[in-house]
């Protein structure tokens, strides 16, 4: 008398919305533990049903964003003195690309946002694209403050901020900017020259009479002791030539 039979549940489950109004129902109803503890495990078991849908749905809609994906035009151009002569570099802005990419995921279901976090005394930034249904991904990118240029503190701090926002969100999208540049400090996991082979390479630009901004400009870094350690090789054999 007090067991409630498959086809209870399942009136219940057709004619209220909410778990705790089922629950409610069967008790109700004279539901003994068993019984509720088989309610349980089918919420369980609705729930993982739902979360996997709401994954194929955004796999789903990645795949059809990215076949009409935008093209990013990069749209400001920045220019500031350092110890070193004028720097200057083009780049896309954190609007552009916000703006581009979310007006033209929104038809699909998605959307991005940030969240900022300071571990260490580094800056670490999470881009998240979620889709209507419920399922999300995310990825990282950590830094230091961007002290290159004149930029106080708080601009260090919000240069790196924007910086990686903008990358975790090309970098999970899978987009890139056109001709994507290298402004900014790079992330952690880049690894630059050591102070020997930026002595090295100052050298050499001196030796050869190579014009330093010029060369970093055609690095496409904003800084000689920005150039990550895997292109050293290439910026030598670059001045060699330049010698010759």
């Amino acid at each position: 008398a007090n067991r409630v039979s498959n086809m209870e549940v399942d009136n219940i489950k057709r004619t209220v919305q909410s778990p705790m109004e089922i629950i409610s129902q069967a008790v109700a109803r004279g539901a003994g533990e068993k019984e509720l503890a088989i309610i349980e495990r089918m919420f369980e078991f609705d729930l993982k049903v739902k979360a996997q849908t709401a994954k194929e749905a955004y796999n789903e809609a990645m795949a059809e964003w990215k076949a009409n994906a935008p093209h990013i035009l990069k749209d400001k151009e920045v220019s500031y003195s350092t110890s070193k002569g004028q720097t200057a570099y083009k780049h896309a802005t954190l609007g552009n690309v916000a703006d581009t990419i979310n007006s033209s995921m929104s038809p699909f279901g998605l959307h991005a946002s940030w969240r900022t976090d300071q571990p260490n005394g580094k800056i670490t930034v999470t881009c998240t694209v979620s889709h209507k249904m419920g399922h999300s991904e995310s990825t990282q990118l950590t830094a230091d403050s961007d002290n290159s240029g004149s930029k106080n503190p708080i601009q260090a701090l919000g240069s790196t901020i924007t910086y990686l926002e903008r990358y975790t969100l090309l970098a999970l999208t899978g987009l890139a900017t056109h001709d994507q540049d290298t402004d900014g400090l790079p992330p952690e996991s880049t690894e630059l020259i050591s102070d020997d082979q930026f002595a090295t390479l100052n050298a050499l630009i001196e030796e050869v009479g190579a014009n330093e901004k010029a060369f970093c400009k055609y690095l496409k870094i904003d800084d000689l002791d920005h150039l990550p350690a895997s292109k050293y090789d290439f910026a030598v054999k670059a001045l060699e030539k330049k010698r010759k």
